[in-house]
């Protein structure tokens, strides 16, 4: 997967799956990554933008296709994602095209314990 999270080293894709507009990612988060050190020092978390960001990774991964996030219809955080206790989450959600330019997206970002981040937004491709 390409993207500044992976690409960083702040997680590693374990398994990837999409079917017809469902898609699916487990993701393993590293804890010794540099940004956890700022954020919080002595209790890690997963800073918001990260869910963010990791759920654009993969719905780029899922389609072969660098997307942008243009807008956000709705976004709750609902659960810390702490790397220490519970470096394995999963990114699922639904996508489906408006046009050549757009793209709807509605996910979840989650560990074990539960929802963490739900995203609603419209993505545009990279190269549009």
């Amino acid at each position: 997967m390409n993207g500044v999270l992976h690409q960083t080293g702040f997680c590693r894709t374990l398994t990837r799956t999409v079917d017809g507009g469902a898609f699916s990612a487990t993701v393993e988060l590293n804890p010794e990554h540099p940004i956890f050190r700022g954020h919080f020092p002595g209790r890690p978390i997963t800073p918001g933008v990260c869910s963010l960001e990791l759920t654009r990774e993969v719905v780029g991964a899922v389609t072969g296709r660098s997307w942008l996030i243009r807008s956000c219809q709705s976004v709750k955080f609902s659960r810390l994602i702490e790397p220490g206790i519970t470096p394995i989450v999963r990114v699922a959600g639904t996508l489906s095209y408006r046009d050549e330019t757009s793209l709807s997206v509605s996910a979840t970002v989650q560990t074990d314990e539960g929802i963490a981040c739900k995203i609603s937004g419209l993505f545009e491709p990279t190269d549009a």
